[in-house]
């Protein structure tokens, strides 16, 4: 039995024997006896090609790949300590194990890149395999030092806006010369990919002129590749080349930027550099963790000491120019997942409403109404989404309760 171990052709039954959840179709083909860093990008590219959502190496574990809604054993041997801690610092640096022993995780970005020869011997750049990483320390088959690295395939470059199918409304105003832009929802709504959607278009305009400068934890989507002819761009990752976004904003403002991208705001030093910045010429964007339009100027003011919120409510009031909610559902042919947004432009009579709000959860309650009146709710998404055949009537009843509830908390609030 144990010769069947160098045997790639061996009988299927006996390879699950040996090696459960391994399928010779999805089996790493060449498997090394030592996995290197080469050996790594080529394990990656291989999965890449079967379709794999996620790829899984631990320490003293063989590697998994979740395809077609499985989890297979892609190699037959498990990958040593020294293993998976050398790939770790090959994808992050030399300092990456450190800084998991140090009980930090890390979030990053790993591209794959293919180079050939061309017809006069130079090496030439022939595909990118773009990579979302995770690496956080474990207890794994009895070592208390062990790695989980969690790769994610993304895509090289970001859709475009039409592809993604956004509202004519919001593209007309996605792009003000200053002040403030907000894409939430929940993870994994596709904020981050609406917001490099964006930032596509805009780099690729010729007439754009812009510098941009991002801060992103991970980078999900790299710009090199697009087609540019006025606009400069300058990505950082985020603890990697600056410690925290609110540093990132502040080094943006000594580099004469025009657009800053921060991946999400999430406390209180972050929330003021921000409108710091939309307050002085520049245009921000930003990702929240919130469920609706009224919600991002709670969330946002919440993060400030109860004595400054009325005050951050005004400021915010002030700096918005658009916030847009998105969240997925499945379609109803059951091909993927939908987009749905709720969005409001902030022009100055939006502004001006706001400015009559006594309490944080006042100001609330009126962006709810003025939703409603002036721009797109998340139950007027889906009812064109139901009436076009793309969502199933349950998702429709799940929006319409949420709907719902949302009217009894105001009705309280009236009360």
């Amino acid at each position: 039995m144990n010769d069947i171990k160098d045997n790639d052709y061996a009988h299927p039954d006996v390879l699950e024997e040996e090696y459960p959840g391994y399928e010779d179709e999805f089996g790493m083909p060449d498997e090394p006896k030592i996995m290197s860093a080469s050996d790594f990008d080529i394990l990656l590219e291989f999965c890449a090609i079967k379709g794999a959502a996620d790829i899984t190496l631990q320490t003293e574990m063989p590697v998994y790949a979740f395809i077609q809604g499985r989890n297979l054993r892609v190699t037959k041997r498990s990958l040593t300590a020294n293993e998976v801690d050398a790939i770790t610092n090959y994808i992050y640096g030399s300092n990456g194990t450190s800084q998991i022993r140090k009980g930090d995780e890390i979030d990053t970005r790993h591209v794959v890149v293919r180079r050939e020869r061309n017809e006069v011997g130079s090496m030439m750049v022939v595909s990118k395999l773009g990579f979302r990483v995770n690496i956080t320390g474990c207890w794994s088959n009895g070592d208390e030092n062990g790695l989980q690295i969690t790769a994610r395939s993304i895509k090289a470059l970001p859709p475009s806006l039409d592809d993604m199918g956004i509202e004519q409304s919001i593209i007309d105003n996605l792009y003000p010369e200053q002040g403030l832009v907000c894409v939430c929802g929940p993870t994994g709504s596709g904020k981050s990919t609406l917001l490099a959607g964006g930032m596509r278009k805009l780099i690729e305009n010729p007439d754009s002129n812009k510098k941009i400068i991002t801060y992103e934890s991970p980078i999900e989507y790299v710009f090199d590749d697009i087609r540019r002819s006025s606009t400069i761009v300058s990505q950082h990752e985020i603890p990697r080349h600056l410690p925290s976004f609110a540093r990132g904003v502040r080094n943006a403002l000594r580099r004469a930027p025009k657009v800053i991208l921060v991946g999400e705001t999430r406390d209180m030093e972050t929330a003021q550099a921000a409108l710091e910045a939309s307050q002085t010429g520049h245009v921000v964007y930003t990702t929240v963790h919130s469920k609706s339009v009224a919600n991002t100027i709670s969330r946002l003011s919440n993060l400030f000491l109860p004595s400054e919120r009325m005050t951050k409510v005004f400021e915010l009031s002030e700096s918005f120019r658009l916030i847009i909610v998105q969240r997925l559902f499945r379609r109803a042919d059951g091909k993927g997942l939908i987009a749905l947004r709720e969005f409001l432009v902030f022009d100055q009579a939006v502004r001006d409403q706001l400015l009559v709000a006594t309490s944080v959860r006042e100001a609330e309650h009126i962006l709810t109404k003025l939703v409603e009146r002036y721009g797109q709710s998340m139950l007027s998404s889906a009812q064109k989404a139901f009436d076009k055949g793309l969502i199933s009537s349950d998702i429709m009843v799940v929006i319409e309760n949420e709907s719902k509830s949302n009217l009894i908390e105001d009705l309280g609030l009236n009360f």
